[in-house]
């Protein structure tokens, strides 16, 4: 049986794609939230594992899913 914590038993109690793909970015903006200044960053995805996050002169870090609580 799956752990709780894997994650098939997350999504399998999700209605849709879509509906997982807002909680995903509610998560990862929450994780911004609170390690960057209100407005200092942006973020996109970088590939299915991580994003990239990107200050206002340009520079960027790649921080993988795995690290976001």
């Amino acid at each position: 049986m799956a752990s709780p914590s894997a994650p098939f038993t997350r999504v399998a109690a999700l209605v849709t794609v879509a509906e997982y793909k807002e909680i995903r970015a509610k998560k990862i903006q929450k994780w911004i939230d609170s390690h960057f200044v209100e407005g200092s960053v942006k973020w996109e995805f970088d590939g299915a594992n991580a994003i990239k996050v990107t200050d206002k002169t340009g520079d960027s870090m790649l921080v993988q899913l795995s690290e976001i609580d």
